[in-house]
């Protein structure tokens, strides 16, 4: 190796660590991407962005779901709990409306579920899985 491609190859090194500086630093500055959606802030996240093509406009009632459904997974006792809702509400919302029980978490469940779905998400069946 030669003096002269030593050093290019520490100049091309130090352009791509400015570079990775750069991009790790939009990430941190930038909590949401460009159409709205909130954005982890990893490095894997922000290179993601940065090479990603131009972004698509959406409208508000679209990025208003997805900030709804954002990071939403199915969980199992909840889907439970849904489906013995929908067999009998009148009892289950009875059951909640009693004095020192708390069904906000079903119900940031259920409305972080129906943006999901909205979205084009599905929730796997339990009992069709079989």
């Amino acid at each position: 190796m030669t003096d002269d491609s030593y050093r290019q190859g520490l100049a091309e090194i130090e352009q791509l660590r400015a570079r990775i500086a750069r991009i790790e630093a939009e990430a941190r500055a930038t909590p949401t991407r460009a159409d709205g959606t909130p954005r982890a802030g990893s490095m894997l996240d922000a290179l993601a962005d940065h090479y990603a093509a131009a972004p698509v406009p959406v409208d508000p009632k679209t990025k208003a779901l997805q900030r709804r459904a954002y990071g939403f997974h199915p969980i199992a006792q909840m889907e439970a709990d849904i489906a013995a809702r929908a067999k009998n509400p009148d009892r289950w919302d009875a059951e909640y409306l009693r004095p020192g029980v708390s069904g906000i978490g079903m119900a940031l469940y259920t409305d972080r579920r129906d943006a999901f779905i909205k979205l084009g998400g599905t929730i796997p069946d339990p009992e069709k899985e079989d």
